[in-house]
């Protein structure tokens, strides 16, 4: 009399099928991850971005008419100097170290 089990081939198929499935939930959950990483660089980017054009225009909104000017140094690609034209004497000078700025 034959009882009902599996063969070792047929359970060696059923492992080798969970294997797959296993192997592309696993590759999509990857995938999913990294998607959600780089959505949340690119979040945190525009969000820094976003404050820093904040506080450029609100600088911009409370500051004096000015241009840019060569004293007390030359406006090159490491810094810049503004001066006040109208209502003063101010200057603002600033010099950036490390590398040149893009422009």
């Amino acid at each position: 009399m034959r009882t009902h089990a599996f063969t070792v081939l047929e359970l060696l198929l059923a492992l080798l099928v969970l294997v797959v499935v296993m192997a592309m939930a696993f590759s999509t959950s990857v995938q999913g991850l990294q998607l959600n990483q780089s959505n949340e660089a690119i979040s945190a980017a525009q969000n820094k971005a976003r404050r820093v054009l904040e506080v450029l225009s609100q600088d911009l909104r409370t500051s004096a008419f000015a241009v840019i000017t060569n004293a007390p140094f030359n406006s090159n690609t490491t810094g810049i100097s503004f001066a006040q034209v109208a209502g003063g004497l101010a200057t603002l000078s600033a010099r950036f170290p490390g590398p040149a700025l893009p422009w």
